[in-house]
């Protein structure tokens, strides 16, 4: 099956900013969008770099990073696109769904998936589930690896399988969707 998959990111950091005479919650969001056909062959990585303004209003606690992606996907009428959680081995509880929209085939193809929760990382997937919730189709592991600001990077550790060729000078400060191999087959 021939799927082409849009995401739209947009990232919104909260940080506390102390000292002076502000003492307030600011909200900094940085978007950007990509569109294109996710192949076995051609692997895409979309990395969204933090405003270079956040280093300098952190306070020593890492900040709140949270991402929203919204996905729209050509599929058959009549099945749902969710994403779910899983395991670093692609495993998929589709007990723990982290869309907060429901994909409706050709009716209604659209989606938005929420992170929170700050440094880390996530594994996720793209499972299209027909009406009797048999899942049909499965994308292969997305990793979703959240960097943290420079000064909190100490005890950050990422796995190699995890680190796109290219990005590893980068890592820092960056929210990094590489959907690996992630054709709907």
């Amino acid at each position: 099956m021939k799927n082409i998959l849009f995401l739209f990111l947009a990232i919104t950091v909260c940080a506390t900013i102390q000292g002076g005479v502000l003492s307030e919650r600011q909200i900094i969001t940085e978007e950007t969008s990509v569109s294109g056909q996710f192949t076995s062959n051609e692997p895409t990585t979309i990395s969204v770099t933090l405003p270079e303004t956040l280093n300098t209003i952190l306070s020593d606690e890492p900040p709140t990073i949270t991402a929203i992606i919204s996905g729209e996907t050509d599929m058959p009428k009549g099945y749902n696109l969710s994403w779910y959680i899983c395991d670093k081995n692609g495993n998929t509880d589709t007990s723990k769904t982290i869309l907060t929209q429901v994909s409706k085939g050709s009716d209604g193809k659209k989606g938005t998936l929420v992170f929170a929760g700050g440094i880390g990382i996530t594994y996720i997937k793209a499972v299209i589930i027909d009406k009797n919730t048999w899942i049909k189709y499965e994308s292969n592991l997305c990793c979703v690896t959240v960097g943290a600001p420079k000064k909190a990077i100490t005890d950050l550790r990422f796995e190699k399988e995890m680190i796109t060729a290219g990005i590893r000078e980068n890592i820092v400060n960056q929210l990094i969707i590489s959907p690996q191999d992630a054709t709907f087959t």
